[in-house]
């Protein structure tokens, strides 16, 4: 009975001190197990969950919060859309070309231009062979 009172003193201590520490913490300080420190807050008349912040929607230009139990990182489906789509400039021609996101970071990653289309491509390589072939004439 000592000890359950004691428990109980420490265990409103520890929330005094430091109000978001977590019942698993408590519960490994003071050898019990992480039940019976939520049966003591109980008791306590003291919170036992704690709400996890509410987090801001991850598309640019969007303020709205995210729902607690939400483990997305958008808040509709709409700005999930916007949220993975991105453009690029085209190194030949200038278009601007709209392409999922991670599919321009793998090409910037792995090629030193990006470009729109194939033919945007083959007329870039050749055109960048033309005038490294002209430097090389010149000199």
């Amino acid at each position: 009975m000592v000890k359950v009172n004691l428990n109980k003193e420490r265990i409103r201590e520890m929330r005094k001190a430091d109000s978001k520490r977590t019942a698993v913490s408590m519960a490994n300080e003071l050898e019990i197990s992480r039940e019976r420190v939520r049966q003591i807050l109980n008791d306590l008349g003291l919170p036992t969950a704690f709400l996890k912040a509410q987090r801001v929607c991850e598309n640019e230009g969007c303020e709205k919060l995210i729902g607690r139990r939400s483990s997305s990182k958008t808040c509709s489906r709409e700005c999930f859309k916007a949220h993975r789509i991105g453009s690029f400039v085209c190194d030949y021609c200038g278009k601007t070309k709209v392409m999922a996101k991670f599919l321009i970071a793998i090409q910037r990653s792995r090629y030193l231009n990006i470009y729109c289309n194939r033919s945007c491509r083959g007329l870039g390589s050749w055109a960048k062979r033309k005038k490294r072939n002209e430097v090389f004439a010149n000199t």
